[in-house]
Formats: C-alpha cells, structure tokens, sequence
C-alpha cells in the first residue's frame, strides 16, 4: 500500500511483521523502505512523532572532499550554500559579494543531483543588498509553503558587519519572484548577546511554530565568551514575526583552548530516522578581537538532541570535518564554512556543501559521504614532487579521518633519468602512514636499464581503524640517492569508509 507519512495512523495496525509501505514525503522524491509497528506508533497522534525520515542516518558520517570548484567569483567570496529538492531537481542557493553596492547578491542553480550538473546561475533580483539566503524547511530538510507561499531568510549587509540584520521574504515559487517582508531578526538591546548583529540564519517550520537559529555578535565583551559570536535561537507562530528570542546560548563555545573555543557558527538541523535531531555547526579556535568578527580557523562540528528545543551534545570525535589542504591549489585551505548536507536518492549518499579558501576569497565545494577519490593530474605542475633520500611526505597525500574503519590506497607514478647510466639508479619505497608514523611495509620500485624512466602505477594500500580523530598520508625515499630528474607524479588518492 502507499499512503503519505502524514497519513499513517493507529488504523495501520497491526503489521504482518515488517510491511514494506511505500512512503511519500512532499517535497522529496518517492521512497520505500520498511516500515515498522513502532514507526506507525511513533507517528500516531499521541506518539513520538517524526521516526519516518526519507534518508539514512546523517549522523557520524564523515565525508572526504571532492576537489571540485562549484561557484567562485574571483578575488571575492562565495558564499552559504543551501540546497533543497523540489520534487523534480535541487534547487542551490548562494551568494556572492561586490567590491561596491549592493555589496552583496543572491543566486540559485538548478541540478538534477547534488554532485550537477548545475545550470547557469540565475540572480535573486529581490534579494540584492541581502546575503546568506535560506529556504523555511521542515525537519525532513523539505521545503515548506505557509499561508500558499514558501519563505526565506536573508541577512542585510552593506559592507558594515554592523548592518547585518535578518530579514523574511516570500515567493509562490522557490525559483521566485522573492519579494521581502520585513526585518524578522533585529539587533538587540543594550548589552544584549545580539547587540552588535544578528546574522546567518537557518528556520524550521514544525508543528505550527517557526524555529529560527542565528548567530548573534555582542557589541562589548561579556563575561562569558568575550566578544565570541554565539548561536541563539528566535521562535514564532508566523514567518513573518514577530519572534521571540532565547537570551540562552544553543550550544556553547569550549571553556578552554579547544577547535571550537572561540566563538559558534551557523548551523544546519536535521531529523535523525530514530526521532531524535542532528546539528551541524561552524566553530573556530580564536576569539574575536572585534564585535561581529570570525577569525580563522573555522571547521564543522556535530551536536545532538533528544527534542527540537534541546538541550544539544556535542559529539566527542569533533571537529567532523577540517580541511585536507588537499588539494594544494589553492580550493581547501585553512577554512570550512557554513557546511549544508543535502541526501541525494538518485546516488544514494549525502553530500556537504561548503565554502573554503582564504577568507575572503573563497569557492563552494562539496565532499562525498565516505570516499575521497581525486586524481592530481600529470606534468610539470603541483603534482610534479622531486625526491630526496629522507622519507618525505608525498604532496597532497595527507586526508583528515574520524573515528572508524578506512580502505585507504594510494597510487603514483614515479619518473627517473639516470643520465645515461652514468648515475647511481635510484630505489624509490612508498608506505603508508598513521598520524606520522609508518603502518605498512615499503612498496619497492628499483630502476634498471642505462636509461631509466619508469611510468607506471606503484600502488600501496591498508585497512586503517582509528579510534579517535587522525590522518593519514604517505611518504616517499629514493635510496642510496636521489637524482634531480627523480620526481613523482600522478597521484591518486582513495579513501573510502568501510565501518
């Protein structure tokens, strides 16, 4: 039988065992799965409400980069992406920042997944001079239309972080027209944690109520947290307003030096299939010097909660995710922002879309759940490593874990001239490491021939379980010696999550 998740109710009972339903979810394509006496008893009236969810379990993922550039904008920032399935296709939001006014513009792009192909972005004319914007969703990550009309939220900014305040728009579409409403989210009052700005904004709609996250900036320093920006909350019956906000942190910084010591991020909330909610969350380890700021270095952290309302539990593994300074062109650096998970049935995993970069000069990127496979070209470019006699880590080979069961395997070529044979042939060992120390045995690759140019796959590979954060990469000696014209290239990197 099919009925909408809406639709089930204490008459679906009893079930031969584990039914298989086919469960429809507005706004998400049509899914099955088995669906149990206590799902349906969940979602009676009465019930826990919400165990149904048309995705696998976001929580303790852990994605490896892609290397793939999705937005830039030059010397500028793109920024906060924000995806949504409409039923047919994603629909991508972003923005992007002016050297002059507006300062700042919207933009969306349509894709039939979330890894594209992305069509040619189209300007959000009525959100120019706003930034960050955001879709009002349900707990699902769905999309949600009230009073005939979908909402969003967007964030002022008229190159003063001073400016920025949040605002409500409204369209009859999710491609727009969008047309503001009104200021939703002020500063707040004297001394308020919110008096400098509010900002970064992130809403659910459930059960009547609108659940709005922000990031709120002081304007002087408080006792607790100095000048850190925060993540509170705001709650209304209305998109529109008006709110009422939470003077209560949602989840606070470390006490002492620590990823997430210096100030909270904007977030992400999602339904976990067991009913109890996911929070992805921005941090950084320095506290601002000044009122609205967000110092480097920032990374993504996961929280968790029984109810929507809280309270949050950090996950002890954070940060989830930290840049791999791989690859070395310039896309991953120091930063990961305001990082969106969006699942995608048609490949079957989730996908995390963030901007990177220097800041204020950054791209959206994304990352795959549970694999990193990236391919570091050929020539004389970044790729190209001269080896020496002293093991020496091989150039964009390094890639962060959590905690779990890794296949982790590296592929490279190696090149040589021995001038001839006049010079001492080079043998040329590769293994693999665990937080800088060695965990295989050297894959050997000795030269023969009074020519020597070899050109072919040295693979090395290993099952690595990490109990707690770590990295792993691999190195590379040339013994008894290294000539100039020793060098690696085309490397390949694959890690895939197997527990």
């Amino acid at each position: 039988m099919t009925k909408k998740i809406s639709e089930l109710t204490d008459a679906d009972l009893p079930l031969a065992g584990d039914e298989l339903l086919e469960v429809s979810v507005p706004g998400t394509p049509n899914l099955s799965r088995k669906v149990t006496a206590q799902d349906i008893a969940d979602l009676a009236p009465g019930g826990a409400g919400g165990a149904l969810t048309p995705y696998p379990d976001p929580a303790y993922l852990w994605y490896g980069p892609s290397g793939v550039t999705v937005d830039s904008v030059g010397s500028q920032i793109c920024g906060d992406p924000f995806v949504v399935w409409d039923g047919t296709q994603f629909i991508k939001y972003h923005f992007e920042t002016l050297s002059s006014a507006p300062h700042v513009k919207c933009y969306y792009r349509t894709g039939p997944t979330t890894e594209g192909p992305w069509a040619t972005k189209t300007e959000i004319t009525g959100m120019a001079g706003y930034h960050k914007p955001v879709i009002l969703v349900d707990e699902l990550g769905a999309p949600v239309q009230v009073g005939g009309n979908y909402h969003a939220y967007a964030v002022f900014f008229d190159s003063t972080l001073a400016s920025k305040e949040i605002f409500h728009f409204t369209a009859a579409t999710l491609t727009g027209t969008w047309t503001v409403a009104s200021k939703v989210i002020a500063k707040g009052g004297s001394g308020d944690k919110d008096e400098f700005n509010t900002d970064t904004p992130f809403a659910i709609y459930k059960g009547g109520t609108v659940y709005l996250w922000y990031m709120g900036a002081p304007s002087s320093s408080l006792a607790t947290f100095g000048l850190a920006v925060r993540m509170l909350r705001a709650t209304a019956t209305d998109p529109d307003g008006p709110f009422t906000k939470s003077s209560t942190d949602v989840l606070e910084p470390s006490t002492s030096a620590a990823w997430d010591y210096g100030w909270m991020g904007g977030v992400q909330i999602r339904l976990r299939p067991d009913g109890t909610y996911m929070m992805v969350y921005n941090a950084g380890d320095t506290r601002p010097v000044s009122a609205g700021q967000e110092p480097n270095t920032s990374r993504v952290g996961y929280a968790y909660a029984s109810s929507i309302n809280g309270p949050w539990s950090k996950d002890p593994s954070n940060p989830y995710f930290t840049p791999t300074n791989a690859p070395t062109t310039g896309l991953e650096q120091t930063n990961i922002w305001r990082a969106h998970m969006a699942f995608d049935p048609k490949i079957g995993r989730w996908t995390m879309f963030y901007n990177t970069g220097g800041s204020g000069s950054e791209v959206i990127t994304y990352a795959r759940q549970g694999a990193y496979d990236y391919f570091y070209g050929t020539g004389a470019g970044f790729d190209v490593q001269t080896l020496t006699t002293s093991a020496a880590a091989l150039t964009n080979s390094r890639v962060n874990l959590t905690p779990g069961v890794y296949r982790v395997k590296y592929q490279v070529n190696y090149i040589a001239d021995t001038a001839g044979g006049t010079s001492t042939k080079p043998d040329i060992d590769t293994q693999i490491r665990l937080n800088g120390i060695d965990l295989t045995n050297r894959v050997s690759r000795e030269y023969v021939g009074s020519y020597a140019y070899e050109n072919r796959d040295t693979t090395v590979e290993a099952i690595v379980a990490l109990g707690a954060s770590g990295y792993v990469d691999a190195t590379v000696v040339a013994a008894p010696s290294a000539l100039s014209t020793s060098k690696a290239r085309r490397l390949r990197v694959m890690v895939e999550r197997i527990g």
